[in-house]
């Protein structure tokens, strides 16, 4: 007990202190409010201010073989598998401008499928670092924007945004381009739902060799 009060007596004086006010009337002290120094976390996450550190979890599906850009196939956004991963990155977002920079990993299941008759294998770890630039459509590009979006969804939505990643994957390395959007919905949590365009150049999985991939991506994240 001895230990834990002799804590709390150092970490007082981090977490608030008081304002004094002389009275040059009465010549009195007059302690006019209490303020933490070290607030425990930043500001609550809103659509018109969602600034800080995050940290969360997401799923992708790997529509390569989706009929997403004219390519083939099976028709379902986990046609090449699903990636379940980890995210951690920082954003500021002031309800007109949008900028982040995040880093996640994850890994790829369920990839027994097959392009024209041939068996591909992509399992295995899934890595991307990349940043995200974007802001408030009518603060971006004034009152008179041609983009219409549903009310219900306006007053969730932090940002729409574009990003370019860098992706390492086992068979190959890429970049990664797309768009999305965060949406608010608690103070503290936001969900970000996003498309990436994802091009190797020439990559082999399995017996199958490829360019490219398509993901759809979304991720629960929590703001600290």
């Amino acid at each position: 007990m001895k230990k834990l009060l002799l804590a709390l007596a150092f970490l007082y004086p981090l977490t608030a202190h008081a304002e004094t006010v002389i009275n040059t009337t009465t010549g009195s002290a007059i302690v006019t409010k209490s303020a933490p120094l070290l607030p425990a976390f930043g500001n609550a996450c809103t659509p018109t201010n969602c600034t800080g550190f995050y940290a969360g979890a997401f799923m992708a599906g790997n529509g390569t073989n989706a009929d997403i850009v004219g390519n083939g196939l099976n028709g379902s956004v986990f046609a090449g598998g699903g990636i379940p991963g980890l995210t951690v990155g920082y954003q500021f977002a002031n309800g007109t401008y949008f900028l982040g920079a995040e880093a996640s990993i994850g890994y790829q299941v369920n990839v027994a499928t097959t392009t024209n008759g041939v068996q591909s294998n992509e399992q295995g770890v899934f890595a991307q670092e990349g940043i995200k630039v974007g802001g408030n459509i009518s603060g971006l590009l004034g009152q008179q924007a041609s983009i219409t979006i549903p009310n219900a969804l306006v007053n969730q939505l932090i940002s729409p945004y574009a990003g370019v990643w860098a992706v390492e994957r086992g068979f190959a390395n890429g970049w990664a381009t797309g768009a999305g959007a965060t949406f608010d919905i608690s103070p503290r949590m936001f969900i970000d739902l996003r498309y990436e365009y994802i091009n190797y150049g020439s990559a082999t999985a399995g017996a199958l060799n490829f360019n490219a991939e398509n993901l759809v991506l979304v991720g629960l994240n929590y703001k600290f």
